[in-house]
């Protein structure tokens, strides 16, 4: 058997990623909302899949340069006896570390559909100028 691709899978970048995975697999109270994240010229994007649940239960905030997505999926049906039961439930937190160019007054989050889209301004690039310097 081959482990070189799994020397790949827990190499320091994708170890949290993986140890995420498994941690929501075997803990009933957590689960990973899938998240697409794009760009433009002028923004990246943040879309996140959270169908089912309240706006209000939903957190965003963002310190230094980490966006932070919290929130938790309620099962309303607690008192049902379940004969199947394919949806998650339970809390979620997901971090993502954002570039430097980005306008931190200017971002958006709507909440349509069961998708929460958080639009993040790029900052224009600054225009080098060019300074005369007197000769004395």
């Amino acid at each position: 058997m081959n482990y070189k691709h799994f020397e790949q899978i827990l190499n320091e970048n994708n170890l949290n990623n993986f140890t995420n995975l498994f941690s929501n697999i075997f803990d009933e109270n957590k689960f990973s909302p899938k998240i697409d994240i794009s760009e433009n010229t002028e923004n990246y994007f943040v879309d996140v899949e959270i169908a089912g649940i309240e706006k209000k239960d939903v957190k965003i905030t963002l310190k230094d340069n980490t966006l932070k997505i919290e929130g938790e999926k309620k099962n309303f049906r607690n008192d049902n006896t379940f004969i199947n039961s394919e949806r998650m439930f339970g809390i979620f937190n997901r971090e993502f570390e954002l570039p430097e160019n980005i306008d931190k007054s200017n971002i958006n989050a709507e909440f349509t559909n069961g998708i929460l889209t958080i639009s993040l301004n790029k900052l224009k690039p600054e225009q080098k100028k060019e300074i005369n310097i007197e000769i004395n």
